[in-house]
């Protein structure tokens, strides 16, 4: 038998194969974001860090 025979066997004998998760996990990330005070065109005078 499959794995996904097995869990459907357990399920349809009321047993959870899968927990349910009830809470949303929390969400981690991290963001960088670079602006400008005005409008640029050239690429010379900027650097990254």
């Amino acid at each position: 038998m499959t794995v996904t025979g097995g869990r459907t066997v357990y399920e349809l004998r009321g047993i959870s194969s899968l927990p349910l998760e009830l809470m949303e996990p929390t969400r981690k990330g991290i963001a960088v974001t670079r602006s400008f005070g005005a409008e640029h065109r050239s690429q010379r005078g900027r650097r990254d860090d």
